[in-house]
C-alpha cells in the first residue's frame, strides 16, 4: 500500500462524501443514496478519481464488520419476543416469498439457480436506517404499521448471516450435503462456544475496563472483542463479519449493550460511508445510458411486488388493511444489507459486473422512491377515508407492544444522569408518585444491582449523544444531573442541552462559585452542595438544641433566602417539597364498574367533593401530566394527595360516586423532615 497515495485517495473519498451528505440533508433524502452517488462521481465511469479503488473495498471490508457487530448488538432477545409474531411469522413470510419471486423471476430470464438465488437475498431485504428514519421523523413507531415494519426489518437483519454462510455454497463446488451440514454445524459450533466462553468473561473484562472510566480504553476493549471474534470466524473458514455478529449478540443482553454501541456507531458509520461509496464506484454510467430502462422496470416491479407481499402477509396477521398498505409502501425498497450480499456474491463469483451494476441501479432506484411513495400512499388513503383507522390499535388479542429503547421513545418522563445516593432519593420519590424516569449511571455494578431490581437504568457515558437518545432526551419533561465527578458535568450540560433544547434541566454543583457557569452552560436550576449541607447542618443542629419543628422550618427558609440571594447569579429558590403535617399521598387504581369510569377529572371535580387533589394520573405505565380533560379508563392509577379524612372521602367518591361502600386502599404516609 503506498500510503501519500492512499492518503489522498481518502481525501478525495471523504470530500466527495460530506458534499453527498450535504445535498442529501437539502434535499431530505437518506445519506445512502448520497453516498452511492458520490462513489458513481469519482468512480472508474465518471471522473475516475481514485487511484486504486481496491484499496478502498479493502476499507470497506471494516465497515460489514461494525455492521454486522451493531446488528448483534440491536438484536436483543426480549425486544425479539415481545414482536415474536410480526417478526417470526410477518417476517420469515416475506423473506421466503421475495427470494422465491426473485430466483423463479431470474431463472425465467436465464440465470442459474446460484445468481439465482443470490438475486432473490439481494431484494428480500429492505433498509432498515431509511425506514426507521422516516417512521421515527413521521412519529408512527407505535403505529401498527409502524411495529409491523420494525418486526419484518428485525426478522431481516437476524437472516443476513445465514445468507451470506449459504451464498458460498451456491457455486455448486463442494456443495454437496455433508459439506453443507459441515458448514453450517462449524458456525453454530463456533456461535454456542464463543457465547459459552463469552457469557461471563466478556461482561467481567468490560465490567472493570469499564470501572476505570477511561473512553479510550474502553474503546479499544470493544474494538478488541469484535476483531478477536472475527478473526477466530476467519481462522474456521467462516466470514469474519459472523464474528462480529456473535460479537454484538454475546454484549446485547448486558448492561454494556448501550455504551457499546455508542461508542462504536462514529466507527461504523465511518466504515459505511467507505462501503457505500466503493458500491458506487462499481457502476458504470455508459452500460446504464445505453439501457437505462431495465433497471427502472426492475425497480418498479421490485417495489411493487414486495410493496403488495408485505401487505398482504400484515393483513393476513389480522391488521387494518390502511395498516398493509402502509407497511408495504415503507418496506418496499431494497436495503443497505442486500449489497452485502451483493459483494458476497461477487466475491464467490456468482455475480458478474453487469448484474452487479443493474442491482445496485435498481436498489438506489428504490432508495430514492421510499420517501415518494410512503408520503403518496399516506395521501391517497386519506382522500378515500380510511386513514384514521391506522393509527388504531390492532383489534387482535395478541398485540405486539410498542419497540424499546430508541425505537421507542417515552414522553414526558424524567431523566436522572447519575443514580448514585442522590439519584436513588429521587428515583424512589418519582416512583412513589406515579412518574416514569430513565436512569444513567456509569458504574457497572450500580447499573446491575438496580436493574435486577426492576428500575429504567442504563449503563452509559452521558456525554455521548447516543446514550442520551436511548433514554429519549428530546421527548423528556426534566433532566436532573447529579454526578460526582465534576470535569464530566459541563460536557454533560452542553449535550443535554443540544439534544433536547427546551428540557428543563436541573443540576447538582459542589460549590455556590460554579452556579454562574452552570447557568451559562444552559442549567435552569442550579443547587449548590455547600449552601444546601449548612443549611441541613444548621436545622438539626436546632433540632438537636430542642428547637421545635415548625420554628427550625421558619429558621431554614429564612437561611435559604438569604443564602441564595448572596449568589453571584440569580437562582430560582429551592421549594421545601416536604409535606405539611397530616398529609399523605393515596394511589387508586380504577375497576370497570368504578363511577369514575368514562368522566374526566374536570366533570369529577374531586377537590371540591372530597377536598383530595390529583398529582397524577398513570395509564399502562406512563404518566399524563395534564389528564384533566381526559376521560378516565379502567386499570387508571390516580395518584392523590390530601388528609386522611380527604383521601377516605375520595375512594368512596371515584367508586361509587358516594353511595357505596368505601374500598380498601393503600396510603403512603410521607414522613415529614426539617
Amino acid at each position: 500500500m503506498k500510503g501519500p497515495l492512499f492518503v489522498g485517495d481518502l481525501v478525495i473519498l471523504f470530500v466527495a462524501a460530506i458534499a453527498a451528505i450535504i445535498v442529501m440533508r437539502l434535499l431530505r433524502l437518506p445519506s445512502i443514496i448520497g453516498y452511492l452517488l458520490a462513489g458513481v462521481l469519482i468512480g472508474p465511469s465518471a471522473l475516475g478519481l481514485l487511484g486504486d479503488p481496491k484499496q478502498v473495498k479493502d476499507l470497506a471490508e471494516m465497515g460489514v464488520i461494525l455492521l454486522l457487530f451493531t446488528i448483534g448488538l440491536e438484536i436483543s432477545p426480549t425486544r425479539l419476543w415481545k414482536l415474536r409474531r410480526e417478526a417470526i411469522i410477518g417476517g420469515g413470510l416475506q423473506i421466503a416469498g421475495m427470494v422465491l419471486f426473485g430466483a423463479i423471476g431470474s431463472r425465467l430470464f436465464g440465470f442459474a439457480w446460484g445468481p439465482a438465488v443470490v438475486i432473490g437475498f439481494f431484494l428480500s431485504l429492505s433498509s432498515t436506517a431509511i425506514v426507521l428514519r422516516l417512521l421515527s421523523d413521521r412519529g408512527e413507531m407505535d403505529s401498527p404499521h409502524g411495529r409491523n415494519s420494525l418486526a419484518i426489518l428485525l426478522m431481516q437483519d437476524i437472516i443476513v448471516v445465514p445468507m451470506m454462510l449459504m451464498v458460498p455454497m451456491l457455486t455448486g463446488e463442494g456443495s454437496g450435503p455433508l459439506s453443507l451440514l459441515w458448514i453450517f454445524g462449524k458456525a453454530i459450533l463456533l456461535i454456542v462456544v464463543v457465547m459459552v466462553l463469552a457469557r461471563r468473561a466478556i461482561p467481567w473484562v468490560m465490567d472493570h475496563i469499564s470501572a476505570l472510566r477511561s473512553r479510550e480504553g474502553y474503546l479499544l476493549m470493544v474494538a478488541g472483542i469484535v476483531f478477536s471474534t472475527a478473526w477466530l470466524t476467519m481462522l474456521a473458514g467462516l466470514s469474519p463479519a459472523l464474528g462480529a455478529f456473535v460479537a454484538g449478540l454475546v454484549i446485547s443482553e448486558s448492561e454494556h449493550r448501550h455504551l457499546a454501541m455508542a461508542e462504536t456507531v462514529p466507527f461504523r458509520d465511518l466504515f459505511l460511508a467507505v462501503f457505500f461509496v466503493s458500491i458506487g464506484m462499481m457502476l458504470d454510467l455508459r452500460a446504464l445510458a445505453a439501457d437505462p430502462w431495465t433497471p427502472i422496470a426492475l425497480a418498479v416491479g421490485v417495489y411493487l411486488g414486495k410493496g403488495f407481499l408485505i401487505a398482504g402477509i400484515v393483513r393476513m396477521l389480522g391488521y387494518p388493511g390502511t395498516a398493509a398498505f402502509r407497511a408495504g409502501a415503507a418496506l418496499g425498497q431494497v436495503g443497505e444489507f442486500s449489497f452485502v450480499i451483493l459483494l458476497t456474491g461477487v466475491s464467490a463469483g456468482l455475480i458478474d459486473g453487469a448484474l452487479s451494476q443493474a442491482l445496485v441501479a435498481t436498489a438506489a432506484l428504490t432508495m430514492f422512491a421510499t420517501t415518494g411513495v410512503m408520503g403518496g400512499v399516506q395521501a391517497m388513503l386519506k382522500r378515500s377515508g380510511e386513514a384514521a383507522s391506522s393509527t388504531t390499535p390492532s383489534p387482535e388479542p395478541e398485540e405486539a407492544p410498542p419497540p424499546e429503547d430508541a425505537h421507542g421513545a417515552k414522553r414526558d418522563h424524567v431523566v436522572l444522569i447519575g443514580y448514585g445516593y442522590g439519584g436513588r432519593a429521587m428515583g424512589r420519590t418519582l416512583a412513589a408518585l406515579g412518574i416514569s424516569f430513565e436512569a444513567i449511571d456509569m458504574n457497572p455494578r450500580t447499573v446491575q444491582n438496580y436493574r435486577r431490581d426492576g428500575v429504567p437504568i442504563i449503563l452509559g457515558d452521558a456525554t455521548h449523544p447516543d446514550i442520551l437518545r436511548d433514554v429519549s432526551i428530546a421527548s423528556a419533561r426534566a433532566a436532573v444531573v447529579s454526578i460526582n465527578d465534576p470535569n464530566a458535568l459541563r460536557p454533560i450540560l452542553q449535550r443535554v442541552r443540544h439534544e433536547a433544547p427546551n428540557i428543563r434541566l436541573f443540576v447538582r454543583t459542589r460549590f455556590a462559585s460554579e452556579i454562574s457557569e452552570m447557568l451559562d452552560l444552559g442549567a435552569d436550576d442550579v443547587v449548590p452542595d455547600e449552601l444546601e449541607t449548612s443549611f441541613q447542618i444548621a436545622a438539626r443542629l436546632m433540632h438537636t438544641l430542642g428547637v421545635p419543628w415548625d420554628v427550625v422550618r421558619r429558621h431554614l427558609a429564612e437561611l435559604r433566602s438569604e443564602g441564595y440571594k448572596m449568589l453571584p447569579s440569580p437562582v430560582p429558590l429551592p421549594t421545601d417539597m416536604a409535606l405539611p403535617d397530616g398529609v399523605a399521598i393515596e394511589r387508586v387504581t380504577l375497576e370497570d364498574s368504578d363511577y369514575s369510569v368514562g368522566l374526566s377529572l374536570v366533570e369529577l371535580n374531586l377537590r371540591r367533593e372530597t377536598g383530595a387533589s390529583v398529582i397524577s394520573l398513570v395509564r399502562a405505565g406512563d404518566t399524563l401530566f395534564d389528564p384533566a380533560h381526559t376521560n378516565l379508563e379502567p386499570g387508571d392509577c390516580l395518584v392523590l394527595s390530601g388528609n386522611e379524612s380527604a383521601l377516605r372521602e375520595a375512594a368512596v367518591f371515584l367508586s361509587s360516586g358516594g353511595e357505596k361502600p368505601k374500598k380498601e386502599k393503600e396510603t403512603v404516609h410521607k414522613p415529614v423532615e426539617g
